[in-house]
């Protein structure tokens, strides 16, 4: 079983779990453009607010503050595989993570380009195709554990 690190975010904190975390908000519904703008990575006072009104429709106290409960909830899995990337993967990103997805989309039928390890617009494309297709994610284009875990679960 892989051994999971959760950051816990809060007003003031800034870095790529931040920008993940402002993704998933607007991917799940918490936030939309307005309310937060594009993701930034900076933990500020409208992220908090979409944070707050996140957790308002969990269980739990709604503080703003990003803990294991919020994560959770904002990407749910059964478990985390070892082979996860260290952090969700979205358009933009490059790397061996990114050709390995790449791979395991290309094996299952996803993506037909070449593998190159950019996330570009035709790696998110496959990436939406096999979310909906396989039902894994409601992070319609960004890839968290369970996604990279299934496309990647042949190679």
């Amino acid at each position: 079983m892989a051994v999971i690190t959760i950051t816990v975010l809060k007003q003031g904190s800034r870095g790529a779990d931040v920008v993940d975390l402002q993704h998933l908000l607007l991917a799940r519904g918490g936030a939309d453009l307005d309310e937060i703008g594009s993701p930034d990575g900076i933990f500020g006072p409208l992220t908090k607010i979409a944070v707050t009104n996140f957790q308002a429709h969990q269980p739990g106290e709604a503080d703003g503050v990003v803990d294991h409960d919020t994560w959770a909830a904002l990407a749910p899995v059964e478990e985390w595989p070892d082979r996860t990337p260290g952090r969700f993967l979205r358009r933009g990103d490059r790397g061996s993570s990114v050709r390995k997805l790449q791979r395991g989309l290309q094996a299952a039928g996803f993506y037909r380009s070449a593998i190159d390890g950019v996330f570009g617009p035709l790696t998110l494309q496959a990436v939406m195709q096999f979310q909906r297709q396989q039902a894994v994610s409601n992070l319609e284009g960004i890839v968290g554990p369970l996604t990279f875990a299934h496309a990647t679960r042949n190679l």
